[in-house]
């Protein structure tokens, strides 16, 4: 019976093996498409397709968007950021194989819309955007006075309960314990 159960799983290997190499090369041959795709399939809508224009050619890469800013990771693993109204945001977004797709260029200058209009997005300077956007991000939330409350009220009962467990197990009691069993030898 054992040799029957080893052909088996060598046939499974041989068989997983060849598949991974066809999705590979198709990957490969596909320029990172496939893999970019599946990835943003299983981002579920958080991720969005960026068809990017290099000056060698096109590639794929997986950009988001949120609180008004449109941010894609480039092939150098840079984060290029564009500052756009959801409104203006939605004529360039097309679907296409299930999952959005933008079509733009390194620089998010030029993007192209779902009429295959090309717009121009003059005065963008990606280091004030960056600036820009890490400051937005880094803006201190404000607390409301009930989260003010909570905090103090619970730094106050967590305090309360230490003092009523050191009354309660007698704190000489207790260190004396803690000396004995730690080793400190006086």
């Amino acid at each position: 019976m054992e040799p029957i159960i080893r052909e088996i799983i060598n046939y499974m290997l041989i068989y997983v093996i060849l598949i991974g190499i066809v999705v590979f090369v198709l990957n490969f041959l596909s320029k990172g498409y496939l893999f970019t795709l599946l990835r943003v399939r299983a981002s579920r809508g958080k991720l969005i397709l960026a068809r990017i224009k290099s000056p060698t050619g096109f590639y794929f890469s997986t950009g988001t968007y949120g609180k008004g800013w449109f941010s894609v990771k480039t092939r150098s693993k840079e984060t290029q950021r564009l500052e756009i109204d959801a409104d203006t945001f939605s004529k360039f977004v097309f679907f296409s194989h299930g999952v959005a797709e933008v079509f733009t260029n390194e620089k998010l200058d030029i993007m192209v819309s779902k009429d295959l209009e090309v717009d121009m997005f003059v005065n963008q300077d990606p280091a004030s955007n960056d600036i820009l956007y890490q400051r937005i991000q880094n803006t201190p939330k404000k607390q409301s006075k009930n989260e003010k409350a909570v905090i103090v009220l619970i730094v106050l009962l967590v305090i309360l309960v230490g003092f009523l467990v050191a009354r309660v197990l007698g704190i000489e009691k207790t260190l004396t314990t803690l000396q004995t069993i730690s080793g400190v030898v006086q």
